[in-house]
């Protein structure tokens, strides 16, 4: 048996699951089922689990998706999967392996004290994985109007009227600013666009009033032409 720092260890994971695109919902559910079953194990650098049991337990329901994923574990040195072709024999895992990040080589237990052994760091003295600078999404200001009445102004500014403002705010407003199936990117443009129907609408609706014959539905057919 290993001695692990529990909360060491789930700590470097998921620094490590932030750092590496390739691992996926399927990936991290997987290997927190098969950390479970270390940690009941008393963290024996070999254990073994029979596959409904990690599948019930991580909630992956294709075996295909299962497999596909301790494969891609195994071959990503996240874990040691030696499967089992015996239905009877439950497959062999080992997660006491030597992770290598961006900084120095990590170890994830240490036949000593369990605790994880770390290279310092010229910056900060332990470094487990190198720091990665969030890129926060720059809100869009148009995406959505602040308020109906900030509509209203656009529209009357735009030379429409008030109750097209309306009608455009109590739309959009209660489907969640959705064009479709897609979140509205500028509401403005949108906006603009519903006023040029409107006015095309308009120009139709006066067309078709139009009577270029100048005909009358009184007339007398006993006339004659």
């Amino acid at each position: 048996m290993s001695k692990v720092n529990y909360i060491q260890h789930q700590i470097t994971f998921f620094k490590k699951v932030y750092e590496d695109d390739r691992l996926t919902p399927f990936h991290i559910s997987l290997y927190m089922a098969l950390f479970q079953y270390w940690n009941a194990n008393r963290f024996q650098n070999t254990f073994g689990a029979a596959r409904a049991e990690l599948m019930q337990l991580s909630k992956v329901k294709s075996k295909s998706t299962y497999s596909k994923c301790l494969n891609e574990l195994h071959d990503w040195k996240y874990i040691v999967y030696s499967p089992s072709n015996n239905p009877f024999v439950k497959s062999a895992f080992d997660l006491s392996i030597r992770w290598t990040s961006n900084g120095p080589d990590v170890h994830i237990s240490s036949p000593v004290n369990g605790l994880p052994i770390a290279q310092p760091s010229s910056s900060n003295g332990l470094l487990l994985v190198r720091d990665k600078t969030y890129k926060h999404k720059a809100i869009n200001s148009k995406e959505k109007p602040n308020s109906e009445i900030q509509v209203i102004d656009f529209f009357e500014n735009n030379k429409s009227s008030k109750i097209e403002a309306q009608k455009f705010w109590n739309h959009y407003e209660s489907n969640g600013w959705m064009i479709g199936k897609v979140h509205m990117v500028d509401w403005e443009a949108a906006a603009k666009k519903w006023i040029l129907n409107q006015n095309d609408q308009t120009h139709k609706g006066l067309v078709q009033q139009m009577d270029y014959l100048q005909t009358t539905s009184k007339k007398d057919y006993n006339e004659p032409l």
